[in-house]
């Protein structure tokens, strides 16, 4: 099929607290579109009245906040309010969750092109999540602990997903969405919620969701229980070499950069003309060496 009938359209759901660093290089990235490959921003921030009122950020706002802290349910709330406002725009195909400390590292059309590799259709798209189960050897102590008991729900039933940051397709935006006050007592409930909402309703494991996350985010194996928790920060890192690695590894986003980045640096790097492994993918592309899976 080709890319007139087979257009994605993306929404970028931002949850952020009332900056986004990084706005001159999410509007760049906006711009770069076709009438095949497009994208949107909604952004839920925890305190709105903290932004400038006449800025493109506020003008970019759901009117509705939680007022969510770090590890708290209510990050859920939010991202479910995204997925409500974003989804009133009728051509929307997917929902990328973001934070205001990622980046994108890929043109929006290679974001497509992967998209099109899996789902010739709006019923068929994929969602993208990198998840496991209690039964993973990923699976610490501490997940045991924290992630894998919910009150009412079958261990075997429970996934997480890492990065909590994940792509879904408009099918399953909202599948299982009044389930989210279950995950009142787990850790980082955004990580667990939405695999584990497609597990409930039979689409996880499955051919609709594939194995894998498209946001780059690192953790640091020395760490041990709750101090896992914080992905490797890379400012003062964005280059070439990172971005390519990243992207030779099937990535089309990164995090994590809380400082400014140059946009002449961004635009250079990620709109470069050179190829690279992956502007679609195939079922034998490894990511960290492992077969990806859907």
């Amino acid at each position: 099929m080709d890319d007139k009938n087979n257009p994605k359209f993306i929404a970028i759901c931002a949850v952020i607290v009332s900056t986004l660093p990084h706005e001159d290089i999410w509007r760049s990235w906006l711009k770069h579109d076709s009438p095949n490959s497009s994208a949107s921003i909604y952004i839920h921030a925890k305190t709105p009245s903290a932004i400038q009122n006449d800025s493109w950020l506020k003008s970019k706002l759901i009117p509705v906040s939680h007022d969510p802290n770090w590890n708290d349910i209510k990050i859920v709330q939010a991202m479910l309010s995204l997925i409500q406002f974003a989804l009133k725009e009728k051509d929307i195909t997917h929902i990328m969750f973001v934070t205001e400390s990622c980046i994108p590292i890929a043109p929006l059309e290679s974001l497509a092109s992967l998209l099109r590799r899996y789902g010739t259709d709006e019923d068929c798209c994929c969602s993208f999540l990198d998840y496991y189960s209690r039964e993973s050897p990923r699976c610490t102590r501490f997940d045991e602990h924290a992630c894998f008991h919910i009150e009412g729900l079958p261990t075997s039933a429970i996934y997480k997903a890492l990065p909590g940051w994940c792509l879904l397709s408009k099918k399953h935006a909202e599948l299982g969405k009044e389930l989210y006050p279950l995950f009142k007592s787990v850790w980082a409930p955004e990580e667990v919620f939405f695999p584990t909402a497609l597990s409930l309703v039979g689409t996880l494991p499955g051919s609709e969701v594939v194995q894998m996350s498209i946001m780059w985010a690192k953790w640091d194996e020395r760490a041990k229980g709750s101090q896992r928790a914080h992905p490797i920060v890379y400012d003062g890192n964005f280059g070439e070499k990172l971005v390519t690695r990243a992207r030779n590894e099937g990535y089309m986003f990164m995090r994590k950069f809380k400082q400014k980045l140059n946009l002449d640096d961004w635009e250079r790097i990620t709109f470069r003309k050179s190829g690279n492994k992956r502007e679609g993918v195939d079922s034998d592309t490894t990511i960290d060496g492992k077969r990806l899976k859907r």
